[in-house]
């Protein structure tokens, strides 16, 4: 594949002389040719003019064919059947150049992927292989000898590429460097793809997706290089592979054979995000536990809490994960050798609702469930904001509590993920009802006089009024019902849900907004 490439280098070098030649044998070409044949060098030759000041690079292979194949032609009787094929032979290296450069503007076509290690034409090499075979069968049809010979030239030179080609790629032509890595679920990962030339060719490498959730950037590039460096976006999902394939193609140099296989990138370990939150849970309940660095100043009013978005310095405790790496005291952790966090005097009395609904649809679900309710609680523990827990399923309301203080809260909510279950949901045929939609349109309804709209804002009402009956009958009414009525003042309400009862939910937030409440999604 070196020796070609030298050897094409060398002959690209003259590219101007070989432009210069074609020129020159069109022109006498036309002079030489019977009146009949005339025209078609001098419109090969206007053709030609228009692409060297208009370069279409998808019109240059075809012409160069179509030059390689005519020359020969056009001088038959000058110079006999036998020696005129080889007015071809000076037409080769810009055919080769022409086919060269087309290549990177070729559409690579979609990937399937394949049982083994295989190779096809591309395209635009079954075009020209299907131009060569239909000029070969009209100079045997009409006994045409130099166009037949014009063909083989041309035949040659492509089967000396394509046994170039095979030579170069024995196996596989490209793999990746495999490493494990490990995970979080449904986190955006960006990874860094090493991808090693193992043939001889330099082509153009297409990397195909296997996987929704997976993309490579850039997904077509040139194997100019030994070792070349892509990344990987991924947001695997619980259930991801062990190991992350993409199916691959790599097209020659000239975009003539397209070689498909599959590549191995990398191998997975996927975390569950309810485990990773769980562990983060637990460190926080360890390192909270006794041991903390007394304030530095005490607080008579009770409706005064330490937090790390107040003004006043309340005093200085061990860090807890989930802390601001802008509360760190340096000075104090230095001298105790341990990380120090400062603490500010919060003069609000703000708390909060977790309002959490256990039934999900899938194992997916269930664990983004479990994540956000672990970390919606670590985040009030980080800012010690007391809160309230209310959960319910289908059926029931499973869990009310009043308000918490941060440490006790995080261990409700480690307490509920076993009974958080997966209840396959029926298949909906129509979209779930918008509440605060049909709210809007009963009201504009009400206001027009036409007879029409006031029968349809009936009928919206009987609608509106069967959905918020079967809202007061949700155990979630009850259960946020119950757990508001023993909390002072109006807390925000964190809802967290997968779905399936969107509008139970819209009824309350609704209603409970129009109180003073403020949900926080």
């Amino acid at each position: 594949m070196n020796f070609l490439k030298n050897i094409g280098s060398s002959l690209w070098r003259f590219t101007p002389l070989w432009r210069l030649y074609v020129a020159a044998t069109l022109i006498i070409a036309g002079i030489i040719s019977p009146l009949v044949y005339a025209p078609v060098p001098w419109l090969m030759l206007l053709a030609y003019f228009w692409l060297s000041f208009r370069p279409r690079r998808a019109l240059a292979v075809p012409f160069d064919l179509a030059a390689a194949l005519s020359l020969p032609l056009f001088y038959q009787p000058l110079f006999g059947g036998s020696l005129s094929p080889l007015l071809a032979l000076p037409v080769l290296p810009l055919l080769d150049r022409d086919l060269r450069l087309s290549s990177s503007t070729y559409s690579i076509e979609k990937l399937n992927k394949p049982s083994r290690f295989h190779w096809h034409l591309t395209r635009p090499g079954l075009a020209v292989v299907l131009s060569l075979s239909g000029a070969a069968a009209v100079a045997l049809a009409i006994n045409g000898w130099t166009l037949l010979l014009s063909t083989g030239i041309i035949a040659v030179y492509l089967l000396v590429v394509a046994n170039l080609v095979f030579k170069s790629v024995s196996g596989q032509p490209v793999a990746a460097m495999v490493v494990s890595r490990r995970v979080l679920a449904g986190n955006l990962e960006h990874i860094p793809v090493k991808l090693v030339n193992q043939s001889r060719l330099s082509g153009h490498l297409r990397l195909l997706s296997s996987q929704p959730w997976f993309f490579i950037q850039p997904e077509r590039t040139v194997l100019s290089k030994p070792e070349l460096e892509l990344e990987a976006t991924l947001t695997p999902p619980l259930s991801g592979p062990q190991s992350l394939e993409c199916r691959a193609a790599l097209v020659d140099p000239w975009g003539l054979l397209q070689f498909d296989f599959t590549l191995k990138l990398m191998g997975l370990v996927v975390t569950p995000r309810a485990k990773y939150a769980e562990r983060i849970a637990r460190q926080y309940l360890e390192t909270s536990r006794g041991g903390n660095v007394e304030a530095m100043t005490s607080v008579a009013a009770s409706s005064r809490r330490p937090s790390s978005r107040g003004i006043e310095f309340y005093g200085l405790r061990p860090y807890r994960p989930g802390d601001s790496m802008r509360t760190i005291d340096w000075k104090h952790t230095s001298k105790l050798r341990q990380m120090i966090v400062r603490e500010f005097l919060d003069t609000g009395t703000e708390s909060a609702v977790v309002a959490v609904n256990l039934s999900v649809p899938d194992e997916e679900s269930q664990d983004k469930l479990v994540y956000d309710l672990i970390t919606r609680s670590l985040t009030l523990a980080g800012e010690n904001i007391p809160s309230a827990l209310v959960a319910w399923n289908e059926d029931e309301v499973v869990r009310t509590t009043s308000l918490l203080d941060p440490r006790q809260a995080i261990i409700e909510a480690l307490n509920l993920i076993d009974k958080v279950h997966v209840s396959p949901r029926s298949l909906r045929y129509l979209a779930a009802p918008d509440v605060g939609h049909l709210q809007s349109s009963m009201n504009r309804l009400r206001l027009s006089d036409y007879a029409p709209a006031q029968k349809l804002a009936e009928l919206l009402q009987l609608e509106y009024k069967a959905l918020g009956e079967a809202a007061r009958q949700h155990p979630a009414t009850r259960a946020l019902s119950t757990v508001l009525a023993g909390v002072k003042g109006k807390p925000n309400i964190m809802l967290i849900s997968a779905g399936g009862d969107d509008a139970v939910v819209a009824f309350n937030r609704i209603a409970l907004e129009r109180t003073g409440y403020h949900f926080v999604s």
